[in-house]
C-alpha cells in the first residue's frame, strides 16, 4: 500500500478518498508489472520453496531432483508439483500462494 500512497501523494489525491477498489487496482497492477518484467530463473532448484515441503518432511535426506518443479512467474520460488496440488503446469503464468496473498 505504500506505492498506492506515495502515487496518491505524488497525483494530489486526498489519501482519505482512496477506496478498497483503489487497493484492489493498485494490487493487480503490481501483479502483472512483476510477471512483465520478471525473469525466470536459469535452472530448478534442489531444494524446494514450499513452507510446509511435503518430500521434505517424508524423507528429508531424499533427493528432490527427481520430482517435476514449477517456478513462480512473480518471486522465482521453486516448488514440488506435490507441493502445489497439481498434476501439471497450469495454463499461462504460476502465482505461489504467497504472492496471491501478498498481491491478490
Amino acid at each position: 500500500m505504500c506505492v498506492q500512497n506515495a502515487a496518491a501523494l505524488v497525483n494530489a489525491v486526498p489519501l482519505a478518498s482512496l477506496q478498497q477498489q483503489h487497493a484492489d487496482a493498485m494490487r493487480k497492477y503490481v501483479l502483472l508489472y512483476l510477471l512483465r518484467v520478471g525473469q525466470p530463473p536459469a535452472e530448478e532448484r534442489t531444494r524446494c520453496d514450499a513452507l510446509d515441503c511435503a518430500q521434505q518432511s517424508q524423507q528429508p535426506r531424499r533427493n528432490c531432483s527427481q520430482q517435476r518443479w514449477i517456478c513462480c512467474d512473480v518471486c522465482g520460488r521453486w516448488l514440488h508439483f506435490v507441493c502445489v496440488g497439481t498434476a501439471k503446469k497450469p495454463r499461462g503464468a504460476y502465482v505461489c500462494l504467497i504472492c496471491q496473498a501478498q498481491y491478490d
